[in-house]
């Protein structure tokens, strides 16, 4: 009672001038007129947790007066903007993005918390705080690496001119400045992050009247989380600017496990600054939206807990959501929840392993994750200053001038579970079972191991410490993973996926003119996909809905896999991306397909490529490109080719050829094709930026459309693969696709039994030995 008196008193009675976001009715007021300049009031949490501490329940209509903080300091600077060491203006926020910047007199900021203003102070306010940690944490890691490299006990991802270089913060384009709405019109019951504006927009509830997302500070935690995670994923990137034009982001579909683990960091980072194990506990509860970041959490409900076999644990908590635990829910942010707990158990660990206080604790977990993205982000391909070759990524370039690297981080081998826990566990392991850094103790390899595992995240066989490059991959010390440790990591075989045994649902093809033309658009407007063919109308008159690929058509593509083993199967990568399956025959003067891998198709008496003795050299089926296409010159050259053969029949024979040779045969002149600069993709063409997919998971003996839609209603379907259909196409030509694909926990997908179970090297990503190769064929009809 003593505390809310003194908050009254202290509030005062007189209104400052403010832009009411709702009409409330009668409420106490706010008085101003003493205030000092720099000085106003914010939720020092959020309104939930400040009526909890007053034993309270809230509503979005209640007073919110009583729950906002004494005078603390906000900036002497006229509008809320803010630096970053050298960087000026490194973020500034507004109303929305339509609104001039917030000048009260004398830098007084004290409003009314029901008003916009007052929301814009606040946001600054919660911004700010986690920027000076940030900032902070960063300082003592890059301080810490840079000791490491010195002593050489560990090679560092931190680059080690991260702050002279201005790479602690992200440059979009030429500004700095993150620009961010404390009410974004335009994101009902929703705030985000958009990395191609680089904003942070927060929404209000059109539902329930008086309830905004920058009331939040988990929320706002959470959406800066987003910024810190593109920026550390670029830092790299930003310090060889002149040479790598190009930026990534963890996460890049509309599901992917890049995504997922990147909405755990943004959640793990709120409760490093809150310490509270529950995230978006005001914005989201009436939402039933919000998440828990503990296994003890109430909104379990005694689903999971903290019993080694009980935790949140991959891949079977992939499609989770606690508000409704019985349905499937393939979404990002309730898959990234598993990221989230780990992190939260893990910091316990180091607390009670280092004798760490929590701050010293959420410290260490930012210094390992700052090593993390920063290898796991490089487009640079090395992975470190110190690197002799190209170690992540491939390569920058290829002899064509393609941005390998970048092809590989976003489609061909992106960040997913296995990965993420593989690179973290190694910096793990390397810094905290150092006595120095663990308080006299040692966190050891052994006790890293017992955790990840109790999470299903021992996914890996070794620690791939000397990275996987072409030339130096399997070179040096290979730290393994002890079998002992791998209890609930359930590692399967890549043979166990396959296409539905079921005929007629072996696959889903979207191909609605409005469902298909609402995808192309939200694809396009994020960057993710462009320059689509001139044969396919924009309006895409020729989509029929019948379900199936059709001449003049954009489609959807859903293959239906099944899961033929006892365990479930998580994080499903498809591939319909070009890659080296094709070779130049110099008889016929065309291109074959080669039949060198475990699909062992075609055969060659239907038209495969001639298989060669001795070394393979570039231009051999059995070379495999080190550079995703340019390798070799002539004849011998290297190429990556589409996924689909087509089926010519003639007189004779029955032949799978390549679209450039069926073109021949039809004697249809170049420009008809797709693009009429590349006749290999003449007929039908898996959009880039749309030709991969992930799928969450996949129960043991069903198949994806059975374990997301039980039911059988499918709704909301939208991680689909695109192809252009050439209206060119003859009716009743037939056509295969060899789709690659592999899974996070799959047992043979990601390293080498033949190299003493290290990572296969980045270059075989472009051939098909880490994949399980899909056959799909379908007829085209009108």
């Amino acid at each position: 009672m003593k505390y809310l008196l003194l908050l009254f008193l202290f509030l005062g009675c007189l209104n400052q001038t403010g832009t009411k976001t709702r009409v409330t009715g009668s409420k106490s007021s706010i008085d101003a007129s003493n205030g000092i300049s720099g000085y106003g009031r914010v939720f020092s949490t959020n309104p939930a947790v400040g009526a909890a501490q007053l034993n309270r329940s809230v509503s979005p209509t209640d007073n919110f007066i009583p729950y906002i903080s004494g005078s603390v300091f906000i900036t002497k600077n006229s509008t809320l903007s803010g630096s970053c060491l050298d960087i000026t203006d490194c973020y500034m926020v507004y109303a929305d993005n339509h609104s001039a910047p917030l000048t009260p007199a004398n830098a007084i900021w004290i409003f009314d918390p029901n008003t916009t203003e007052f929301l814009q102070v606040n946001t600054y306010y919660h911004i700010n705080k986690e920027i000076e940690y940030y900032l902070s944490a960063l300082k003592a890691a890059h301080k810490n690496s840079s000791y490491e490299i010195n002593q050489g006990s560990y090679t560092s991802a931190i680059p080690s001119t991260l702050f002279s270089d201005s790479a602690y913060w992200y440059k979009a384009d030429s500004s700095y400045t993150l620009n961010i709405f404390a009410n974004c019109p335009d994101k009902p019951d929703n705030a985000a992050f958009i990395p191609s504006q680089f904003q942070l927009c927060f929404g209000a509830s059109p539902s329930f009247p008086g309830l905004f997302f920058s009331q939040d500070d988990s929320v706002i935690y959470h959406e800066l989380g987003h910024v810190l995670v593109k920026t550390l994923t670029n830092t790299r990137n930003m310090v060889a600017n002149s040479n790598v034009s190009l930026r990534t982001d963890l996460g890049h579909l509309m599901y992917d496990e890049g995504g997922a683990i990147n909405e755990g960091l943004a959640d793990y980072y709120s409760y490093a600054l809150t310490g509270r194990t529950h995230f978006c506990d005001w914005a989201c509860k009436f939402l039933e939206a919000d998440r828990p970041i503990i296994e003890t959490n109430f909104l379990h409900q005694g689903r999971v807990s903290r019993t080694d076999d009980s935790r949140l644990a991959y891949p079977d908590y992939l499609n989770y959501n606690p508000y409704a635990a019985t349905v499937p829910s393939e979404d990002i942010h309730t898959a990234g929840m598993i990221t989230s707990h780990f992190l939260v158990a893990l910091t316990e660990e180091l607390k009670a392993t280092c004798s760490f206080t929590q701050d010293k604790a959420t410290n260490s977990i930012f210094y390992l994750l700052t090593e993390t993205l920063s290898e796991l982000g490089d487009l640079t391909a090395y992975g470190s200053d110190s690197a002799l070759v190209e170690n992540v990524n491939l390569a920058r370039t290829n002899n064509n001038g393609d941005s390998v690297s970048y092809l590989w981080n976003t489609i061909v081998n992106p960040v997913n579970y296995r990965t993420f826990y593989q690179t973290f566990s190694k910096y793990l392991i390397k810094i905290y079972s150092q006595t120095k850094y663990c308080g006299g103790a040692s966190y050891t390899q052994d006790k890293a191991e017992k955790l990840l595992d109790k999470y299903g995240l021992l996914l890996f066989k070794t620690y791939n410490d000397n990275g996987s490059s072409t030339t130096l991959g399997h070179t040096g010390t290979l730290t393994k993973v002890s079998p002992a440790n791998r209890l609930k990591s359930v590692l399967i075989s890549k043979d166990m996926i396959k296409l539905s045994p079921t005929t007629n649902s072996k696959s889903y093809v979207l191909d609605s003119q409005k469902g298909i033309l609402d995808l192309v658009s939200s694809l396009g407007s994020s960057g993710k996909i462009s320059n689509l063919s001139s044969l396919i109308p924009s309006s895409l008159p020729y989509n029929n809905n019948n379900g199936k690929l059709s001449p003049g058509e954009i489609g959807g593509l859903l293959l239906n896999f099944y899961n033929d083993s006892n365990a479930q199967i998580g994080g499903v990568q498809v591939l319909a991306n070009n890659w080296d399956h094709v070779k130049y025959d110099t008889t016929s003067k065309n291109y074959k397909a080669c039949n060198t891998f475990e699909d062992k198709f075609p055969l060659t008496s239907e038209g495969a490529a001639s298989k060669v003795t001795g070394t393979p050299v570039p231009g051999d089926c059995e070379y495999i490109t080190r550079t995703n296409g340019g390798d070799g010159s002539g004849t011998a050259k290297e190429i990556v080719a589409p996924v689909c053969l087509m089926l010519l029949r003639d007189k004779s024979d029955t032949k799978w050829v390549t679209q450039d040779q069926f073109r021949k045969n039809l004697a249809l002149d170049k420009n008809y094709c797709l693009d009429p600069a590349n006749d290999l993709t003449c007929f039908l063409n898996f959009i880039p930026g749309a030709d991969s997919v992930v799928y969450g998971t996949i129960d043991p003996k069903k198949t994806y459309l059975e374990t997301l839609f039980p039911n059988g209603n499918i709704e909301g379907l939208n991680n689909l693969l695109l192809a252009e259909v050439s209206p060119w196409v003859p009716a009743g030509t037939t056509f295969d696709c060899r789709f690659r694909v592999r899974f996070t926990n799959c047992d043979d997908c990601y390293h080498d039994s033949n190299s003493s179970d290290d990572d296969y090297l980045n270059y075989e990503y472009a051939g098909g030995k880490p994949f399980k190769i899909i056959h799909y064929q379908f007829t085209v009809d009108d």
